[in-house]
């Protein structure tokens, strides 16, 4: 942020002696342009502008179409719900499998914790079955 505003004020120096001295050298008159060969005979306005008669002209054919803008958000809330429910799903799976290898062991993990380690991934597995669905019945 420091660093910026010196930067910042330099910036708004320099733009402004541009614009200060660059209108002052365009103010010379420029020569009138020169009229290309085949609108010689036009009339030229004071201005140096040539004039003409409008010529008919043929347009490509044009073809109407419809369309329909998807709003995205639904799609990218599913999107984060089914990575939310995989990683739910992979952690209860992986905690039961250290519970139930602490409990086969007999370190520190009763039957009652495997049985809620056990209901906790299965939990979260048809949480990751549902929003997979949801994704599918939504979006194809």
């Amino acid at each position: 942020m420091k660093k910026s505003l010196p930067l910042f004020l330099l910036g708004l120096v320099i733009g402004g002696a541009a614009v200060w001295i660059l209108p002052r050298h365009s103010r010379e008159p420029a020569a009138a342009p020169a009229a290309p060969d085949e609108d010689k005979d036009k009339p030229v306005t004071g201005s140096g502008i040539a004039t003409a008669s409008p010529r008919p002209i043929t347009l490509a054919p044009e073809a109407e179409g419809y369309g329909r803008v998807i709003d995205p958000a639904p799609l990218v809330a599913l999107a984060s719900d089914l990575a939310a429910a995989r990683a739910a799903a992979d952690a209860s799976a992986a905690e039961l499998e250290r519970t139930r290898a602490l409990h086969e062991r007999g370190d520190n993990a009763s039957q009652q914790a495997v049985e809620a380690a056990r209901a906790a991934a299965l939990r979260d597995a048809s949480q990751l079955v549902a929003a997979q669905a949801r994704l599918t019945a939504g979006w194809g």
